[in-house]
């Protein structure tokens, strides 16, 4: 008899991952809160002001250099493109419409440890994946970092081929890993 348990559910990862799109506005809102409050309740000649007079100029610097950070130098997608590619994964998992392979994994590469490598190449039944350590909602611990795919692991995966941009082919994107255990 086989037993399988559920190690990794891409839907799980979401709320980290929209979570951390708001640490830039949250951010922002806190320096023009402190910025506009210095502001209104000090006056110049005061102590207050005597003491803090360089904090406007600094506030008056951060302020405009987070927002730009934040809305024009990251390097990561949007959150409407992630909001976009959440539903598209959710879609496809809740439809069936995944791909599903069961076997053993057979690692071809292993990613370094400072994850400035090739990510790790597996293989599991013929279906080759790629796993490296990325924002995504699919499958992204590497086996260095404490990843589930290790040599000879028997899984159950399930996955799809949706590459985030269509122009650019990528590999497949892993929804669910189940463990297998014979009893």
């Amino acid at each position: 008899m086989q037993e399988e348990t559920t190690l990794f559910l891409f839907s799980d990862k979401a709320p980290a991952i929209f979570r951390s799109f708001f640490a830039g506005p949250l951010l922002l809102a806190v320096f023009l809160a402190v910025f506009l409050t210095f502001l209104l309740f000090s006056r110049p000649g005061t102590a207050l002001w005597a003491r803090f007079r360089l904090l406007p100029l600094l506030l008056l610097a951060l302020v405009p250099l987070c927002s730009a950070t934040f809305f024009f130098g990251s390097e990561y997608p949007s959150y409407a493109q992630y909001s976009r590619r959440y539903r598209e994964l959710l879609e496809i998992y809740q439809r069936h419409t995944y791909l599903l392979v069961r076997g053993q994994v057979h690692v071809l590469h292993e990613q370094a440890i400072g994850g400035h490598d090739d990510p790790d190449l597996l293989e599991i039944d013929g279906a080759a994946f790629e796993v490296a350590d990325a924002m995504s909602f699919g499958y992204t611990q590497s086996i260095t970092h404490g990843g589930a795919l290790t040599e000879g692991s028997r899984v159950v995966v399930y996955y799809c081929l949706c590459p985030s941009n269509p122009s650019v082919p990528s590999p497949p994107t892993i929804l669910r890993i189940d463990s297998v255990a014979t009893r």
